[in-house]
């Protein structure tokens, strides 16, 4: 009985050190960019790859922990791309770069605060 309950222990612990490491914070005072694409196509990745080199090549990039980029895909599903932008908008991002245009369209329609970058 012992042991079992020493096991558990154990186990808890080891769970709280994974949570605390999955948990680790983004880079503190670097902008945060949320990008939203609609569905995936290649067209789009190659104006996202293009915004992150531009954005490397003036300074700014998650490896010199310089910024902070959320990417999420929507998938082609609508209710999904609204909830994207309303996260974006939940976690203060500074920035939202949109691909394509009914990305740009959605983030719009849910904010008036938060500048919007649209990719074409």
């Amino acid at each position: 009985m012992r042991s079992l309950q020493g096991i558990r222990s154990w186990l808890c612990g080891l769970s709280l050190l994974a949570l605390a490491t999955a948990c680790e914070p983004a880079n503190e005072g670097a902008p945060t960019i949320g990008f939203v694409d609609a569905f995936e196509d290649s067209t789009i990745e190659q104006a996202k790859d293009g915004f992150l080199a531009a954005l490397n090549d003036n300074g700014f990039s998650e490896a010199d922990k310089t910024l902070n980029v959320l990417y999420r895909n929507a998938q082609g599903d609508i209710p999904t791309l609204t909830q994207i932008v309303r996260y974006f908008i939940s976690q203060k991002v500074s920035l939202i770069a949109s691909s394509p245009s009914l990305s740009t369209i959605t983030a719009l329609q849910n904010t008036k605060d938060i500048p919007i970058f649209m990719m074409v």
